[in-house]
């Protein structure tokens, strides 16, 4: 469990772990003749990179429709109970640290099979585990050729891996954005790279793109000092306040789209208004994630 008073003592730790890897998996001729594409170059100078009509659209849309039609309570993870979440209790909610949200209420048993109706109602969001049983071609997006490119650049002589895979629904709903709907940074690798892939247009801040702070790697240099007296969930106020010198960008695009991005960096998913919005997120580390309360396997 990762507190901001051991922020410190974690991301070192996270750091040794990335550097063990790299030592085992680095290869002396592994990619010896692949040069750095300019792609490649740009996600290691700023850590976050925008790369459009990456997949083609004809795929995503029938991932989206297979997704849509067998979501189901046995391929989510149990949702919160955010319906007794009020508006003037936020406040109070935003600055609880992991273990608050860990064990914050979840549906019960009789709402959470009756499915996105329901959820929708009663829920921020929902993550679908394991997406590929539901839809066989995001394997195919998984190994696409240029994402594997630009990830042979990133981690330079090393070898990588795909260390999870989920869809995230959420929900244009009343309830006030929670957990990941928060900035926030991840603490499952010091260079875990995440890839998110729109299975709906976002273009417009109202329809929920992923955000994230310019230069706010927790891993970067002493860093993670600005982030020991901060919660682990952070609205746009204090962000806007304590990062007043980075810039909050916002991913706008269209299906097929996808943003390559350090999560050790401030991120969100931000709570669409009107329309519910689906993503797909793969995750891309030279070791297994750290501290992932989610269990990954490629295979039922």
């Amino acid at each position: 469990m990762i507190k901001r008073e051991n922020l410190g003592s974690a991301v070192k730790n996270l750091r040794l772990i990335y550097s063990k890897a790299k030592k085992k998996n680095y290869k002396k001729n592994y990619k010896k003749n692949l040069l750095i594409s300019k792609s490649s170059e740009l996600l290691i100078k700023n850590e976050w990179l925008i790369k459009k009509k990456l997949i083609k659209k004809k795929i995503l849309k029938k991932i989206n429709m297979k997704i849509n039609k067998k979501i189901n309570y046995k391929n989510i993870f149990r949702p919160k109970d955010c319906s007794s979440l009020k508006k003037s209790d936020f406040d109070n909610f935003k600055n609880k640290d992991n273990k608050f949200w860990l064990n914050f209420p979840k549906l019960n048993d009789k709402d959470f099979k009756k499915g996105i109706k329901i959820w929708s109602k009663k829920s921020s969001y929902v993550v679908i585990k394991n997406p590929q049983f539901l839809a066989k071609e995001i394997i195919e997006v998984s190994q696409n050729k240029e994402i594997h490119e630009i990830l042979n650049g990133y981690y330079s002589n090393c070898k990588f891996k795909l260390t999870f895979i989920k869809v995230i629904v959420s929900f244009a709903n009343k309830i006030p954005p929670i957990d990941t709907q928060l900035f926030h940074n991840d603490f499952d690798s010091s260079r875990l790279i995440k890839v998110f892939i729109y299975l709906d247009d976002v273009l417009l801040l109202n329809n929920g793109p992923t955000q994230f702070v310019e230069n706010s790697n927790v891993y970067k240099g002493k860093n993670y000092k600005k982030y020991e007296k901060l919660p682990m969930r952070i609205d746009d106020n204090l962000v806007k306040k304590k990062f007043k010198k980075n810039k909050i960008r916002s991913f706008i695009g269209n299906v097929g789209d996808a943003l390559f991005l350090n999560t050790g960096m401030l991120h969100r998913g931000k709570k669409p208004k009107f329309n519910n919005r689906n993503v797909l997120i793969l995750s891309y580390a030279i070791h297994d994630e750290v501290n992932s309360t989610q269990k990954f396997t490629l295979r039922k």
